[in-house]
């Protein structure tokens, strides 16, 4: 299956243009991708009921992401990290346990090197399940970290002219 990415065109920076991502789906397509990679593909972080810990698993993934991050800093403008909750519990509770979640990504990217001034950190509760469910059904899917990357103009401007050559000279394009 081909990763699809999946952009919110109504948010946009004064200094650059924000694309949302799940760390379920690519960052990748058609200059929205690490400028130089054509498609990379990156894993959920699930965390189990009530639980804050990313296990071996969550922690590898945030590894290798880290690693290509970093070596992309000059084209980042920031990574938003999305908590998500079950509909479980209060509105309250549900907000909480999303940023809590938000946070301990936070804390893990910090601890391989991730520069803080990138970080942030928010909390979606349950308003954006990738599986909709009646109130206090049990989910694991719900139970995750979105990020949300936002490149330097400059960057998506040099990917755009690059993806607009390759075109006009009849290259193929990735349509990751």
């Amino acid at each position: 299956m081909s990763p699809v990415a999946t952009a919110d065109p109504a948010r946009r920076s004064r200094r650059g243009a924000t694309r949302t991502f799940s760390l379920a789906i690519a960052i990748a397509s058609l200059g929205w991708s690490f400028p130089g990679a054509a498609c990379q593909s990156l894993p959920s972080i699930y965390f189990g009921l009530d639980s804050l810990a990313v296990d071996a698993a969550g922690q590898a993934q945030l590894s290798e992401f880290a690693a290509e991050a970093q070596s992309q800093l000059d084209v980042l403008e920031a990574v938003e990290l999305v908590g998500h909750s079950e509909r479980l519990g209060t509105a309250e509770a549900r907000a909480r346990i999303g940023l809590a979640r938000a946070e301990a990504v936070r804390d893990l990217l910090l601890a391989l090197g991730m520069p803080e001034r990138l970080l942030r950190t928010r909390s979606a509760a349950d308003t954006a399940p990738q599986v909709e469910t009646d109130d206090n059904v049990r989910e694991p899917r719900n139970r995750r970290v979105d990020l949300r990357l936002t490149y330097t103009p400059e960057a998506l401007a040099a990917q755009r002219a690059e993806r607009d050559a390759a075109i006009a000279a009849g290259r193929p394009v990735p349509l990751c």
